[in-house]
């Protein structure tokens, strides 16, 4: 057996050892779900796979109605003047946020797999 053949070999049973451990240990994945926060604390978390719910959210200075339908999400009803936060309709990605400023409370997306962003800027 020359040198060649046993470096081949040992390449080999490399790939076969780290197989073995992507098997027996895989990368876990976290089921997304919605993380709604009222002055910056956490208000309530709920899984995007629950059934479709209404959620009432009441903060110090006024209260909105987030929806939870079909894994989307997006803010039904708000107490503030602007309503921007229901203009921005349904968010489903991981990571996108709706934010209600007048009424201090963020409406976002956690967990799972990211998607690749593929704007940088």
């Amino acid at each position: 057996m020359k040198n060649g053949d046993k470096f081949l070999f040992i390449i080999i049973g490399i790939a076969l050892l780290v197989s073995a451990y992507i098997k027996l240990f895989p990368v876990k994945t976290f089921q997304p779900f919605v993380e709604i926060r009222v002055d910056g604390k956490i208000f309530r978390d709920i899984s995007l796979d629950s059934i479709e719910q209404e959620v009432q959210v009441q903060s110090s200075e006024g209260h909105l109605i987030v929806q939870i339908q079909n894994k989307k999400v997006r803010v039904l009803d708000s107490s503030c003047r602007d309503k921007l936060c229901m203009k921005q309709g349904w968010i489903y990605k991981v990571g996108e946020t709706v934010v209600c400023l007048p009424n201090r409370v963020s409406v976002s997306i956690i967990g799972g797999k990211n998607a690749v962003d593929t704007t940088t800027y």
